[in-house]
Parts: C-alpha cells; sequence; structure tokens
C-alpha cells in the first residue's frame, strides 16, 4: 500500500519506474494488490483481498496512465 502512496505522490520519472516493478513483482500471481508484504518473500502477504489497496492502485493507473502505457511499451521491448 506505501509504493502506491509513493508512486501517487512523487512524480519523476525514475520513481514511478521503481514504483510500477515493484508492484508487478509483490502481485506474486494473485492479480490483487496486498496490504503489505515481506520485502524478501512477497508470496507472504497480509490481506489476499484488501479493497482499499485494490482501488488505490486503480486510482494510481488513472493518474499516471500515459507513464504505464509507455513503462509497458519498453518493457516489452527488453
Amino acid at each position: 500500500m506505501s509504493i502506491i502512496m509513493e508512486g501517487l505522490t512523487n512524480n519523476s520519472k525514475e520513481n514511478l519506474d521503481s514504483v510500477w516493478k515493484r508492484l508487478e513483482i509483490s502481485h506474486t500471481g494473485t492479480f490483487t494488490m496486498h496490504e503489505s508484504f515481506n520485502v524478501n518473500n512477497p508470496k507472504h502477504f497480509t490481506r489476499h483481498w484488501f479493497a482499499w489497496v485494490n482501488s488505490l492502485f486503480a486510482e494510481l493507473i488513472l493518474v499516471h496512465l500515459d507513464d504505464l502505457e509507455n513503462w509497458l511499451k519498453n518493457r516489452r521491448s527488453d
């Protein structure tokens, strides 16, 4: 949840790239966001379903849609 808040409050491209990467890793195949997770093993997380954090994730996407689109394009070309 704090990673999403970081993305909502900091607009630098480098920071947003880091936010997208960390969020991608943190869902660990569940395709949902979690309240918190173990930084050394994201498969150990709290709350399998937590609507608040998923809503914040949706807001992050909407706020930074252009950046996310560019990040995804660059990711596919790597």
